[in-house]
């Protein structure tokens, strides 16, 4: 590198760090929600700049300073639990979503009109009479175990009824795991929803869906409930029978022959089953899988 590059570089360094020293200059004061800035703290490990900041009920932490300046942080965490404090007094909680949640359980488990109530209070699932009759008991126990809108109530036990001793808060998103008609695998030991060991095994739930359900129609003696994860391994597209012109050949090399994306015929291979459930999988031909 020529010196005059190298004079160039150190020029710029130097400017952009008068330019930072301005802007923090320009900072210091300045008040953004309930944050007021004192100083530039310690970049965070990341190389991010951060500022250290008063809150407006007292409290002095450090802080993102892109967050801050953003409005993405906006206090200390003091405005949630007045937030939290509002919601448990005002209107007696009706207009909050934990209320919502709650009259929902309620409707599920006690009003035979509910198009939920035969899943729920058809098949025995019921509310306790602590929660039943009194929200502000379970608006109690849901804050003290970590609720947030975020989340839904889950059963551990899907078979038993609404109760402190059966109920915990997750993320909406997996709440279908828990369902009564969740496909479930024994997985080290211990049977866990489908999804949840795709997740924990870094596998798309559609691809592990498929292995199971092919696995059951080529070994329809086990019973569901003691299918394992182990068994499911040595299923894999690649190694994928069907028959063609009269043989039997590995999917991959049939597409091949034919010209077809694999992906493509496997996606056909495994609509297929599900769409013939009682078809014996060691008779499926090519010619079953390309439309007419």
């Amino acid at each position: 590198m020529e010196q005059w590059e190298i004079e160039k570089i150190e020029r710029l360094i130097a400017n952009n760090k008068k330019k930072a020293e301005k802007n923090l200059e320009a900072l210091i004061g300045q008040t953004f929600n309930e944050l007021t800035v004192l100083e530039e703290a310690e970049r965070s490990k990341n190389g991010q700049r951060r500022l250290k900041c008063q809150c407006s009920c007292g409290s002095i932490k450090d802080y993102d300073a892109h967050k801050v300046k953003k409005g993405h942080t906006k206090s200390c965490g003091c405005k949630r639990t007045k937030y939290i404090a509002e919601a448990r007094t005002t209107h007696d909680g009706r207009l909050t979503l934990l209320y919502s949640k709650w009259s929902g359980i309620k409707r599920r488990c006690l009003n035979p009109n509910d198009s939920h109530y035969p899943d729920y209070g058809g098949r025995g699932i019921t509310i306790c009479d602590e929660w039943k009759d009194d929200f502000a008991t379970f608006q109690e126990w849901a804050y003290a175990n970590g609720y947030n809108d975020t989340l839904s109530i889950e059963r551990m036990d899907v078979d038993k009824g609404y109760e402190p001793s059966n109920c915990k808060w997750i993320p909406t998103k997996y709440q279908a795991w828990n369902k009564q008609n969740s496909v479930r695998l024994i997985y080290k030991g211990e049977v866990q929803p489908m999804a949840l060991v795709a997740q924990l095994e870094n596998i798309e739930n559609k691809t592990l869906s498929s292995r199971y359900y092919r696995f059951k129609q080529r070994n329809p003696q086990i019973e569901e409930g003691e299918i394992s994860f182990e068994m499911l391994q040595s299923i894999t597209k690649n190694f994928v029978e069907i028959i063609y012109k009269g043989k039997v050949c590995l999917m991959k090399d049939v597409a091949k022959a034919e010209n077809i994306n694999h992906k493509t015929l496997s996606t056909r291979y495994y609509t297929f089953i599900k769409r013939n459930p009682y078809v014996d999988v060691n008779s499926i031909t090519f010619d079953m899988l390309i439309p007419r």
